[in-house]
């Protein structure tokens, strides 16, 4: 059940970073380069599961007593 917690926290915590990186882009991207903001967020998506494979929020390990 560790393990379903962590992938939850994770997506929660992915969706509000892509959603905040969207909003930031729709900001300040210029009007020729606004079509292709979903492209740059799927490039950033991209590069978050090449950087930390084992997800955003990590495993959590519980240690024996």
């Amino acid at each position: 059940m560790i393990a379903a917690s962590a992938s939850v926290r994770g997506a929660v915590v992915g969706g509000l970073a892509l959603g905040f990186f969207e909003s930031i882009l729709a900001a300040y991207l210029s009007s020729s380069l606004l079509p292709y903001g979903e492209a740059f967020a799927f490039l950033l998506v991209i590069l978050v599961i090449l950087a930390r494979p084992q997800g955003v929020a990590g495993k959590v390990v519980e240690l024996s007593r």
